[in-house]
């Protein structure tokens, strides 16, 4: 199909208004065209979908080379685009070029893989091996960064401005609860921070230092103890639009916020619950496992060891479960197995080894479908929910 006797933006209309699902690459004459379409699309468009794809090399005068780290910014954030496009992680993807930055080599796979240089929390690595692997990759050591692909030593700490501008979410670990300046500098697509710690404390002039001059956020993520405490502080008045509790419980968003489910409402998305659940102090209200209905084996003793653990309910897609699930979880008030539409429970002894309930306080209420146990309350009874024969200890707090 070829359309004659547009000009200006008409051209960028016309093809947001045809576009649909799928991978588009435009090509235009030169990097200027290329450009302004770009910026039309920005406009029409889903910003998330549509990737700027320039040539790599700077740019050149009649004396000296432009150095402009900003084109491998978009030349990256272009191709890792498209490999999600091509993994299924995106629908419409939309890439804009020219001859020029078509025609430019891109590495293989391998030798991206190989220039991988990943450090995870408990890792043990020399300062000097972290240099070296810079230089080996062609980062600059500078006196302060201001650049991607520049590096700064000061005493023992390594400032790196990475060679990506398409950070969109970022998760501080519950050993962070304190942001340098300037920490998120160029990160225009950012739009949420998870924090694990209510006391979360900036540099000298807070965010101002940490973001870029004007810039904010759309959301904080927090744990619900520390909605009131965030919103309180000046900085997050300042420069977080919202701050929302993604999870009730500081466990559970401990343990799941870093793999990616960012609120309670995405662990439908859980298909096996983790050992760090196991001996967690932090761990106090589990009621929102009911929503990992993809999750079908609970291995024996998830629970176990958790002395601050008061309440749970348990997913209700179960298949199988171990024994010994809630041994040690001296503070736990009720377990709420209500929900058994995969699972035939016949089993709620907490004196036999063999049983899920091994090991659970005498104290402790049950809520499933069976008549059967010391405070257990069947409910699949008619009226009201009852059991056989009820335990309570002096002074004993129930919750129903």
């Amino acid at each position: 199909m070829e359309i004659l006797g547009i000009s200006a933006s008409e051209e960028s209309v016309i093809f947001s208004t045809a576009a649909e699902r799928g991978l588009y690459i435009i090509v235009k004459d030169n990097r200027e065209q290329a450009e302004y379409i770009t910026a039309d699309l920005y406009n029409l468009l889903e910003e998330e979908s549509i990737f700027f794809f320039p040539t790599a090399q700077s740019g050149t005068t009649a004396i000296t080379t432009v150095k402009d780290s900003s084109r491998k910014v978009q030349r990256s954030a272009a191709l890792s685009a498209l490999n999600r496009y091509m993994q299924g992680e995106m629908d419409s993807l939309v890439l804009v070029t020219y001859p020029t930055a078509v025609m430019e080599g891109i590495p293989n796979r391998g030798r991206v893989a190989k220039s991988i240089f990943s450090i995870k929390r408990g890792d043990k690595i020399s300062h000097n091996y972290v240099i070296e692997t810079l230089l080996e990759n062609k980062f600059s050591r500078v006196d302060f960064v201001s650049q991607p692909g520049e590096f700064a030593v000061r005493g023992s700490s390594i400032d790196l401005f990475s060679y990506s501008n398409n950070l969109k979410t970022v998760v501080l670990g519950d050993q962070t609860n304190f942001l340098k300046n300037w920490t998120f500098n160029n990160c225009p697509r950012l739009k949420s921070i998870t924090t694990l710690r209510g006391d979360l404390e900036f540099e000298s002039y807070g965010y101002e230092g940490v973001f870029t001059e004007g810039f904010t956020i759309d959301t904080l993520f927090c744990a619900g103890p520390d909605v009131a405490t965030l919103r309180a502080n000046r900085a997050v008045q300042a420069y977080a639009k919202n701050v929302i509790a993604a999870y009730n419980d500081r466990g559970l968003m401990n343990i799941f916020s870093p793999r990616g489910i960012a609120t309670e409402n995405s662990l439908y998305r859980v298909e096996e619950l983790p050992d760090e659940f196991r001996n967690n102090p932090d761990v106090r209200d589990l009621k929102a496992l009911e929503k990992c209905f993809r999750v079908k084996d609970v291995p024996e003793g998830l629970f176990s060891g958790c002395r601050n653990l008061k309440y749970v309910t348990m997913p209700g897609e179960l298949t199988s479960v171990g024994a010994g699930l809630f041994a040690g979880c001296d503070s736990l008030r009720y377990v709420d197995w209500r929900t058994d539409n995969g699972l035939a429970l016949s089993d709620i002894d907490r004196s036999d080894e063999r049983s899920p309930f091994f090991g659970l306080p005498r104290r402790t209420l049950g809520y499933a479908p069976v008549d059967v146990g010391e405070n257990v309350l069947n409910t699949l009874a008619d009226g009201a929910w009852h059991t056989s024969s009820f335990f309570m200890e002096d002074k004993q707090e129930v919750e129903i």
